[in-house]
């Protein structure tokens, strides 16, 4: 479907676009309310819940990259616009009009993109980057099948199933091979 060079392309723009949306939007979001931090402050540092910003969209933008695989005849990989909710380094975007807002579900999400904020800084944003790519391509580009994504619907499911406290840093640390 995709040869190496354009998954290196994926990897190198994807990294450049999360890292430059970030920069813009970081600044225009708001922190996480007060109870969502104090429910998810047994699972996360508190430092790591303090960076999160989260930023309402009408939609999830695609990277401005996708025009450059327009134009070499080469399919978009993964439409964003029909996502819920994006993390790009510790900024949120959350879709209005696809995002399920009633509480339980929406503190579910959050959770989620946290996850996906720890997985950033426990990896770094090439590494998270390459795994997500690698990962989406050699689980035959089905987004369901993603690492980094079952992880994170893992711990998101463990969250509010089970509700005991547990590291999420610890749990990502662990499955990258790192000590925290």
């Amino acid at each position: 479907m995709f040869d190496a060079a354009e998954l290196e392309l994926f990897i190198e723009e994807g990294a450049s676009w999360a890292a430059a949306r970030n920069g813009l939007l970081h600044r225009e979001g708001r922190p996480l309310a007060p109870g969502v931090v104090a429910r998810f402050s047994s699972f996360f540092p508190a430092d790591t819940l303090a960076r999160i910003r989260v930023v309402p969209v009408p939609a999830i933008p695609n990277p401005d990259f996708y025009r450059v695989l327009a134009s070499r005849g080469t399919r978009i990989p993964l439409d964003f616009t029909f996502m819920s909710a994006l993390t790009l380094v510790d900024t949120v975007l959350v879709s209005t009009k696809r995002a399920d807002f009633n509480a339980e579900r929406f503190e579910r999400l959050l959770f989620h993109e946290a996850v996906h904020v720890m997985q950033y800084e426990v990896l770094g944003l090439s590494r998270f980057m390459r795994e997500y790519v690698v990962g989406w391509a050699s689980a035959g580009f089905s987004y369901e099948k993603i690492p980094i994504e079952i992880q994170a619907y893992a711990l998101e499911r463990r969250f509010a199933e089970d509700g005991e406290p547990f590291s999420v840093e610890r749990e990502v640390s662990a499955s990258a091979g790192l000590v925290p």
